[in-house]
């Protein structure tokens, strides 16, 4: 039951930042450059348990903020590696 718990506490977690980072994203590309611009971009890439540990953490946030500080006028994109398998295996 704890391990549902979790799972769900997880999702809802990731879904409030995938959200938040696809209202960013929407609201960056409304505001490109005519067709054929380049729209400048931060990849950030984690392994699942490193980006789970931000969320439970309550620290990733705080990650998105210090990025844009950084890089102001770039979108930002997060890339999970093996998030969902990472998630599964933490509940069985």
């Amino acid at each position: 039951m704890a391990c549902r718990a979790l799972e769900d506490y997880y999702v809802n977690q990731l879904y409030l930042v995938f959200l938040i980072l696809f209202i960013c994203i929407f609201f960056d590309l409304l505001q490109s450059l005519p067709l054929g611009s380049k729209i400048p971009y931060v990849l950030l890439l984690y392994e699942a348990e490193d980006f789970c540990n931000l969320v439970a953490k309550k620290e990733l946030l705080e990650n998105v903020y210090r990025v844009r500080d950084e890089y102001p006028s770039y979108t930002m994109c997060y890339l999970t590696n093996k998030l969902l398998s990472y998630v599964n295996k933490k509940c069985v």
